[in-house]
C-alpha cells in the first residue's frame, strides 16, 4: 500500500463508507474529491481529518452516524484492553477461529490498522482493538455484544482495571445489553490483583470465564 493512501487511512481515524456513499458525496462535493479528501482503502473510504472538517461543516459526517453500518451483523464482539502485550489478538483469533469450525460466519477485523468496514453482513464480528486507542475514541460499544478484556494477573495490569471500569459504565448507560467478559492469558498469579478485580466485580456487571489463554 502506498504511503499517501496509508496516511489517509490512518488519518480518517476509522470512519468508514460504502461506495454509495461515496459516490452520493462525489456528485454533491465533486471539487473536494481533487483535495484527496476521500480515499479509498481497500473495500472501503475513509475520509481525512481535512474532510471530517469540510463534511461535518456540511451535515454530511451526522448524516453518515445515523446509518446502520452493522446491519445484518447478528453479535459483535469486542476484545478490549489498554494494555498491549496481554494476549488480545491471540484471544480474537482464537475466538474467531472456533467460530468458523462450529460453522459461523465471523469476520475478524484488526482495528491496530484497518479502516471499520462501512457495511457488514456476519454472523460474528470481531473487533481487536488498538492497545493505544484514547479512552475517548470511538470504540464501537454501543454497538457491541460483548466486551472481552483479556488480562494477565500482574501489578502493571492493576491500574487498568480502574480504567476499564469507567469504559464499562459509561458504554453501559447507552448499551444496556452488553455483556463484559474477563478471559485470564498467562500463568501468572497476584493476589492483589485478584484482589481488585474482585472488588471491580461487585461495582460492574461482569464475568470471568472458566478458562484461559495461552499467551506464551
Amino acid at each position: 500500500m502506498d504511503e499517501d493512501l496509508m496516511s489517509a487511512a490512518v488519518a480518517s481515524e476509522r470512519w468508514g463508507f460504502d461506495s454509495s456513499y461515496v459516490r452520493q458525496l462525489y456528485r454533491k462535493y465533486p471539487n473536494r474529491f481533487l483535495d484527496g479528501t476521500i480515499r479509498q482503502f481497500g473495500k472501503t473510504y475513509v475520509i481525512t481529518k481535512e474532510g471530517m472538517e469540510y463534511l461535518t461543516g456540511q451535515g454530511e459526517l451526522e448524516a453518515k452516524n445515523s446509518r446502520n453500518t452493522l446491519k445484518g451483523t447478528k453479535k459483535i464482539i469486542n476484545i478490549l484492553s489498554f494494555k498491549g502485550g496481554v494476549g488480545k489478538t491471540t484471544t480474537a483469533k482464537i475466538i474467531n477461529e472456533a467460530l468458523y469450525k462450529s460453522g459461523k460466519n465471523s469476520l475478524y477485523v484488526d482495528l491496530d490498522y484497518e479502516a471499520f468496514p462501512a457495511k457488514i453482513e456476519s454472523d460474528y464480528v470481531i473487533l481487536d482493538q488498538s492497545p493505544y486507542v484514547k479512552q475517548d475514541e470511538s470504540l464501537y460499544l454501543d454497538k457491541s455484544d460483548f466486551i472481552i478484556f483479556p488480562y494477565a494477573e500482574n501489578i502493571s495490569n492493576i491500574k487498568i482495571l480502574s480504567l476499564m471500569k469507567e469504559v464499562i459504565l459509561r458504554a453501559k448507560v447507552h448499551n444496556e445489553s452488553l455483556q463484559v467478559i474477563f478471559v485470564k492469558t498467562g500463568l501468572e498469579k497476584n493476589n492483589n490483583f485478584d484482589k481488585e478485580a474482585k472488588s471491580l466485580k461487585k461495582q460492574v456487571p461482569i464475568i470471568f470465564a472458566d478458562f484461559s489463554v495461552d499467551n506464551s
